[in-house]
């Protein structure tokens, strides 16, 4: 796709079908461009070399949005054209460089974001800690540095689920409050966290997505495992075994170090004995951050 920009005819008539995509969806604000997955958008490595995969995408991408603005201020009133791209797979990485004071800076003027240019992160994580943790991957904390030092607006999209082992327990419920308050702070404006909702790893799917719908409107809030709308619709023997499989999960893939703190522990149980033992040690502070909530049973 990143090719057009090479072409301005070719440039020219993306610009024109967007237009009709535009006018097809007039109360659309947000209109992608966006790579497919193991698919390099980017393939001159000299581009490469000078702007980074990501700053070429910008670079394409911000010819698209202000072009589409001009035509909207003078055909559509001024209607707001918007315009969302990712940063994902060769294009995670942000096109800065270190500024010297521990920060990072842009390559140059022509790789930093339009206003109307919306940029869509999408990484995975150690799913055990929260996104700013010291603990988390250099990758996943120096990617977000990276894209919040140069970047009006972006999206989030995270990834709440485990693809390279269906069976591992995913602990993001302890964390998930974090998570939120820390995506607003850096300024995200839009979050998606994508699931399997029909892998084994999902077990608690819904009760995740209870949970973020109410985090991305009030981060803030205290959800506890009886508010109304858990419970309207779920028995206090449903919530009870919800604990007890968390619990089980939370101690068969866990070990505890010598600071206390918890460990990634990649261990299939083979013995139901380490799941009754797993169990008889859980502490009420365990099994609150097992869970993910308060909950007092």
């Amino acid at each position: 796709l990143f090719l057009i920009g090479r072409n301005q005819s070719k440039l020219s008539a993306l610009v024109e079908e967007m237009k009709k995509d535009i006018l097809a969806n007039p109360t659309a604000e947000f209109f992608q461009i966006d790579q497919e997955d193991s698919c390099a958008p980017v393939t001159d490595k000299a581009l490469i070399e000078k702007y980074k995969a990501s700053g070429v995408v910008i670079r394409f991408c911000n010819v698209i949005a202000t072009e589409l603005q001009k035509w909207s201020n003078k055909e559509l009133g001024g209607r707001k054209i918007n315009i969302v791209t990712f940063a994902y797979q060769q294009t995670q990485t942000a096109p800065v460089t270190e500024d010297g004071n521990g920060g990072y800076k842009a390559i140059d003027e022509t790789v930093v974001p339009v206003d109307n240019l919306f940029i869509r992160i999408a990484m995975t994580s150690t799913y055990y800690y929260p996104y700013e943790d010291e603990r988390q991957g250099v990758t996943t904390r120096e990617t977000i540095r990276q894209w919040t030092s140069i970047c009006r607006n972006f999206w989030f999209w995270g990834y709440d689920a485990c693809y390279n082992d269906f069976i591992t327990y995913n602990p993001t419920l302890g964390h998930a409050q974090n998570d939120a308050q820390y995506l607003q702070k850096i300024g995200v404006t839009n979050v998606l966290m994508q699931s399997s909702n029909n892998a084994p790893n999902d077990w608690q799917a819904k009760l995740k997505a209870y949970v973020w719908n109410k985090l991305l409107w009030n981060p803030n809030q205290c959800l506890t495992i009886k508010s109304p709308e858990i419970m309207k619709n779920v028995s206090q023997k449903t919530v009870s075994i919800l604990i007890c499989c968390a619990l089980v999960f939370l101690y068969v893939y866990t070990k505890t170090d010598n600071t206390n703190k918890k460990e990634i522990y990649y261990r299939k149980p083979k013995d139901v004995n380490i799941l009754k033992e797993s169990y008889s040690y859980a502490s009420e502070d365990d099994k609150e951050f097992a869970t993910g909530f308060k909950y007092g049973i």
